[in-house]
């Protein structure tokens, strides 16, 4: 593994800790994702790896609604602090900040296979039990009702399925989208 890889990778662990939901664990499924659209779309593994682990670095010490652009500013300074190539610190610095869509505007948008391929990682981990849970949590924490959430998650739901770039991460998702979908389907008529 190349030392930027292996630095990152211990970083990443220290810092996000290992809480199945929003840990590490959750950098580990992104990557493992990342690398799988990787192995059948190109671009660079290096780039996309780092980005990976770091993608969520600043979520448990920020406010949910600025956590990439915190996160992609925290991993700025951990790559510098570690000597890396300009060129990779601006690449995973812009991938970071696009993994939401919140920060995408007219002129910002993911542009490169590297930029899709972790939004789409992100987003197919999103549409995974795990990640309905990880949005269940925030919107708890928001206060929301049981019935606020239910309309919630299907907006959720539907929103990041379409959004994904590639064909192949629909493909990756699909068995969970089925799944959620009918699950959110029989809650609705159960609590609304």
């Amino acid at each position: 593994m190349d030392d930027i890889v292996l630095m990152t990778r211990n970083f990443a662990s220290k810092t996000l800790g290992d809480d199945i939901v929003d840990g590490f664990p959750h950098a580990l499924r992104v990557k493992k994702k990342a690398l799988a659209l990787a192995a059948k779309l190109g671009g660079d593994i290096k780039v996309i790896e780092v980005s990976a682990y770091l993608h969520d670095i600043a979520l448990e010490s920020t406010n949910i609604s600025t956590h990439a652009i915190d996160s992609a500013n925290n991993a700025a300074a951990f790559l510098k602090s570690i000597k890396c190539p300009q060129d990779l610190r601006t690449a995973v610095q812009k991938i970071i900040k696009l993994h939401e869509r919140e920060n995408w505007d007219l002129s910002e948008k993911p542009k490169t296979i590297e930029e899709k391929i972790i939004y789409d990682a992100e987003t197919a981990e999103s549409l995974t039990t795990l990640g309905l849970l990880r949005h269940i949590s925030t919107l708890k924490d928001m206060k929301y009702t049981n019935e606020q959430i239910i309309k919630s998650l299907d907006k959720f739901i539907s929103q990041n399925h379409d959004s994904l770039f590639f064909d192949h991460t629909k493909n990756m998702v699909e068995y969970d989208y089925r799944l959620v979908s009918e699950f959110i389907r029989a809650a609705k008529k159960d609590v609304l």
